[in-house]
């Protein structure tokens, strides 16, 4: 059972797919790549006839990282992304590395104002 927090501290990132292979089972932030969750299969246990393989986040959903504490965050369609979020970290320090300009050349996506959309091309 995750608990949902209206506030949170720490990261919040965005889950991306888990990934299985041979016995660990991994999911990571879909934009940064901080691990989310990382297990090795052979240490889980569970009651007989109940699914062995522990719960991962679901793939797009928000998660704060604060510490070892990870907590769910809610978030609907069209809400602008905590200001904590590790994408809007990351697009603010690309903006300020030398030698990298954001124009308005349609080309991918980026944050603009903490909300997904947008689009830019990143030379």
């Amino acid at each position: 059972m995750t608990a949902t927090f209206p506030r949170h501290a720490g990261v919040v990132h965005i889950a991306g797919l888990d990934v299985e292979i041979g016995t660990l089972l991994r999911q990571r932030c879909a934009w940064c790549g901080e691990i989310l969750a990382d297990y090795d299969l052979r240490n889980v246990a569970a009651p007989i006839g109940q699914d062995p393989r522990p719960a991962t986040w679901p793939v797009g959903g928000l998660v704060a990282v604060d510490g070892n504490l990870k907590t769910a965050v809610e978030h609907h369609a069209g809400d602008p992304l905590p200001a904590n979020a590790c994408l809007d970290r990351d697009a603010k320090q690309l903006t300020k590395k030398p030698g990298n300009h954001i124009d308005g050349t349609v080309h991918g996506t980026v944050v603009q104002a903490g909300r997904i959309g947008g689009t830019v091309h990143i030379r």
